[in-house]
């Protein structure tokens, strides 16, 4: 398969995976801020939910875990720029983390105002992700410099 087939397989993973992510969080998140479950019916289902996913992705790493690894390392030369440098990569994972930190602190800090919590913790995990596409980014830099 070529480059440019990988990178789409691959981002359209990603987009479906976050999709997924994102509105199984906004329901869980609509269901407590409209009242339609308690608080301790939605802490019970938010450990549930930490539990089946702990679970899922560790079979998912472990099964497709060094696929994946192959796969987004022989798409990495498309996603890396030529002005991208170890240091210049490190500052946008840094900034990625404090807004995925930062969604998740303003998330709960808006909770009355129940729609901007719900968009806002749903959208978290995006960015957590692109944090750690780009920490890949510098171990590949790192490691492989010919030719960039």
């Amino acid at each position: 398969m070529d480059k440019e087939k990988m990178l789409k397989k691959y981002t359209i993973k990603m987009i479906a995976g976050h999709i997924f992510t994102g509105s199984v969080l906004f329901v869980w998140m609509y269901a407590f801020v409209y009242d339609i479950i308690d608080r301790s019916m939605w802490v019970k289902s938010g450990i549930v939910m930490i539990v089946v996913s702990i679970i899922f992705g560790w079979l998912d790493n472990k099964i497709n875990g060094e696929k994946d690894k192959a796969e987004l390392h022989s798409i990495m030369p498309l996603i890396i720029s030529i002005h991208d440098t170890p240091e210049s990569l490190e500052k946008e994972k840094k900034i990625l983390s404090a807004i995925d930190l930062g969604s998740f602190v303003i998330g709960f800090s808006f909770r009355e105002f129940s729609f901007i919590f719900i968009v806002i913790m749903a959208l978290g995990p995006l960015f957590r992700t692109l944090a750690g596409i780009t920490n890949e980014k510098i171990k590949y830099l790192e490691n492989k410099p010919e030719g960039l």
